[in-house]
This record gives C-alpha cells, sequence and structure tokens, in this order.
C-alpha cells in the first residue's frame, strides 16, 4: 500500500494507526486539563470564608504560637481564641492545627497587598508590637466585618 496523504486513498491500516494516534492525543489532552483544574482547584484559596479575627488565629498558629500567646497579641481571652481555632477547622474541614497550616501554607507566597485584600487584616498582624497599633488595626477590622 503506497502512503498518501488523500484522504480518499487512505488504506485501512493507515487510517487505523491515525485514529489511535488522535486517541493518544485526545488522552493526553485530557490529562493536561485535569491537572490544570486540579492545580487551579488547589491554588483557590478556602479562607474568604474566615473573618478578620480568624485570619490572625491563622497567622498565629501559623508562627506556632499556643492559644495564650495568640489570645494575648489579638487582646482577648484563650477562650476566644479556642472559639476561633474550632471555627477555623470546621471551615477547612479539618481536625488539627496542623491541618489548618497546611491549608493555609499558601498564604505565605501572598504580597502583603493580596493577603489584606483577601483577608481584611495585614500579614504581619499578630505582631504587632502596641497597643495604639492593635487599636487602630482592630477599629478597621471592625468596620470591616460591621
Amino acid at each position: 500500500m503506497t502512503t498518501t496523504n488523500d484522504p480518499e486513498h487512505i488504506g485501512t491500516n493507515e487510517l487505523h494507526e491515525e485514529i489511535i494516534g488522535l486517541k493518544a492525543q485526545i488522552k493526553m489532552l485530557k490529562e493536561m486539563l485535569q491537572e490544570k483544574s486540579e492545580a487551579k482547584k488547589s491554588s483557590i484559596s478556602p479562607l474568604p470564608l474566615l473573618t478578620a479575627k480568624q485570619y490572625a488565629t491563622v497567622q498565629g498558629i501559623s508562627r506556632g504560637l499556643q492559644n495564650k500567646e495568640i489570645a494575648e497579641a489579638m487582646d482577648v481571652s484563650e477562650s476566644t481564641v479556642k472559639v476561633h481555632v474550632r471555627s477555623v477547622a470546621l471551615k477547612l474541614g479539618v481536625k488539627t492545627r496542623e491541618q489548618i497550616m497546611a491549608k493555609c501554607a499558601h498564604l505565605a507566597a501572598m504580597s502583603p497587598e493580596e493577603y489584606l485584600a483577601l483577608s481584611g487584616v495585614p500579614q504581619d498582624w499578630i505582631e504587632i508590637p502596641t497597643h495604639e497599633d492593635y487599636a487602630e488595626v482592630t477599629s478597621r477590622i471592625r468596620q470591616r466585618t460591621r
């Protein structure tokens, strides 16, 4: 059989080979689209569901702080922080602090502007050194959450 580019003169074997090649290409393209779709889904932050105070709690957890330390930084009670931790875990569908950190790991790669736009709090909010700074940020958070 002679190979030709004329579709009317393609032999059965050649046509079969072309179909197999096309099927392989389609499969490869589907796999690439699936991978891109999964990557896009994993890059979408689940965190817009969180409140500004919950973001601050996540920051403390990500820095390895205990509830008492987070409470001191946020000027709230330790039990309030526990409520925030439980709420964050519930919203993210996880059970442990380590799982919270894993779900929120992508936040560290965000620019300060992106983080602020997403969360409503500065990236370094948990490290605010003075009560005056805390009061200013807390005031902005309250205005945002009303």
